[in-house]
């Protein structure tokens, strides 16, 4: 039973690896609650899951749009730019693009 300390589940905690990251420990005690809980309430978390993907890929698609479009204004407006430069030549992507290191 959940919260009794009867030693019966100290011994299969020993057994647990403990060198695993916090979050994967998390994940993995989640799905040990899922496995214990009635197949309604999975049935809800799963259907949860499902919608809060759908809104994520919702997310990226429009930013995918968003990117496209401001692509497509950038090279719409490149000759524009040249023109208003006295014809000089628009910087190359890698002109605009600068490296960050995460070192």
């Amino acid at each position: 039973m959940p919260g009794s300390d009867d030693g019966a589940g100290a011994s299969a905690d020993a057994g647990r690896e403990t060198s695993g990251s916090a979050s994967a420990r998390a994940v993995d005690a989640v799905f040990e609650q899922l496995g214990e809980a009635a197949p309604v309430v999975l049935e809800h978390v799963v259907n949860a899951a499902r919608e809060l993907m759908r809104a994520a890929k919702a997310v990226v698609d429009a930013a995918e749009g968003a990117m496209e479009g401001a692509r497509a204004a950038d090279e719409a407006a490149a000759p524009d730019r040249a023109a208003a430069d006295g014809g000089a030549p628009t910087r190359s992507k890698a002109a605009r693009t600068q490296r960050i290191d995460v070192d």
